[in-house]
């Protein structure tokens, strides 16, 4: 690929915190910068501020931080018809910073369906790019699902709605980026017409400098990561506490790590007997991560991917899952267990069904995830880019 050709880069996500929050963050913040030596201009916009290579960090001075509380943000969605995810991220601090970015001969990449409104008539005549990051329409029927609150019900009504009116205002020739195969088929059903293509979430290669020993006298650790603001995550913690831990918490330590957790959270880990550590350097994680036996994913749902699953094959920690877990993922390498049984979580802990691992299965699992480096995704991102637009005004004449 010639990297001449490249004028300048838009990257849309106003759901991203920097530092990363969450998967989807992370995601769109690692691409970025994978992407944006590539190009002779280029500026990221996120919740609460922007930045361009090599340009600081720079926070909106206005953020409207009423947004940052779900029931006011909820509220306000019941009551005025719009898409939860557009009122709590689509602030006045992005939008004045969208209008103010907006020059030609560049691509622009946006981040989720709810975001499309908010673009100008040049950023949907221009090359387009929209990140989708999972299945909406089966990501709000989960939500819903597994909800008992009519309210919570009625916004994931509404944002399907919303995503099938924002998906079909899109001009022929985007390209839509998927982060699995199954979201690639449900976005093509619904628009044949654009462009399609799979980029799966990925990771930085992070090898551990060193692994708990298997003693036999000691419980194994293991180890979740993920938002703690996010439903998805206490779910499934809420189904990791139900389904697997009676059969693991004889032999087992159970870490719970990630950011923003709730009070109410809080205090129920507590109660479980798990150790919670919140907020956490990246120093600490990384020790959090040598000291754990496994990683866990206890989703009894899912959409999209998994991005705490390709991180833990980066730093060659075992990882345990459910079907709903590996989604996205559909081979992976022995050291990752695959099922919804308890009694065979139980025995991967305890050693009794035979899997080794050691050095082994670490290399394996390391090796599995180079293909999914982020400066790999980013390159494979950037031809299909050259690929779909080649002739466009975002590449260099």
């Amino acid at each position: 690929m010639d990297r001449s050709l490249f004028e300048s880069l838009e990257y849309l996500a106003p759901h991203a915190s920097i530092p990363p929050r969450n998967g989807s963050d992370r995601r769109s913040w690692q691409l970025y910068l994978e992407m944006a030596p590539v190009f002779r201009r280029s500026i990221f916009l996120g919740r609460e501020g922007k930045s361009g290579v090599p340009t600081a960090w720079q926070p909106y001075p206005t953020r409207g931080r009423w947004r940052d509380r779900k029931g006011l943000t909820s509220l306000v969605a019941l009551l005025s018809g719009q898409d939860y995810l557009a009122v709590r991220h689509l602030g006045p601090g992005y939008r004045h910073a969208l209008a103010a970015s907006a020059g030609g001969g560049g691509l622009c990449v946006v981040n989720f369906l709810f975001s499309v409104p908010a673009l100008n008539p040049r950023q949907l005549t221009g090359p387009l790019v929209v990140e989708t990051h999972n299945d909406d329409w089966e990501w709000y029927q989960n939500l819903a699902r597994a909800s008992r609150a009519p309210w919570v019900r009625w916004l994931c009504s509404g944002a399907v709605r919303h995503s099938a009116r924002n998906l079909a205002s899109l001009p022929v020739g985007t390209l839509m980026v998927h982060v699995s195969s199954s979201d690639a088929e449900a976005y093509r059903r619904r628009r044949p017409d654009l462009q399609h293509v799979v980029i799966e979430n990925g990771t930085d290669l992070r090898p551990r400098r060193s692994r708990p020993r298997n003693d036999p006298d000691r419980p194994r650790v293991l180890l979740f990561v993920g938002s703690l603001s996010s439903r998805m995550n206490q779910d499934g913690l809420a189904h990791f506490a139900s389904h697997f831990w009676p059969s693991l918490r004889s032999g087992a330590t159970f870490r719970v790590v990630g950011s923003r957790p709730p009070k109410a959270l809080e205090h129920w880990i507590e109660r479980q007997g798990w150790e919670l550590s919140a907020d956490v350097s990246e120093t600490d994680l990384d020790r959090l991560y040598e000291e754990a036996h496994f990683a866990v994913l206890p989703f009894a749902y899912g959409a999209g991917s998994k991005l705490k699953l390709i991180e833990a094959c980066g730093r060659g920690v075992p990882v345990l899952t459910t079907v709903a877990g590996r989604v996205g993922f559909p081979a992976l390498p022995a050291a990752v267990l695959v099922s919804d049984d308890p009694g065979a979580w139980s025995a991967r802990v305890s050693g009794l069904d035979g899997w080794i691992g050691g050095n082994h299965g670490e290399e394996d699992l390391i090796q599995f995830a180079r293909a999914f480096e982020w400066r790999v995704l980013a390159d494979r991102l950037l031809k299909e880019v050259e690929n779909v637009f080649s002739g466009k005004s975002c590449l260099r004449s």
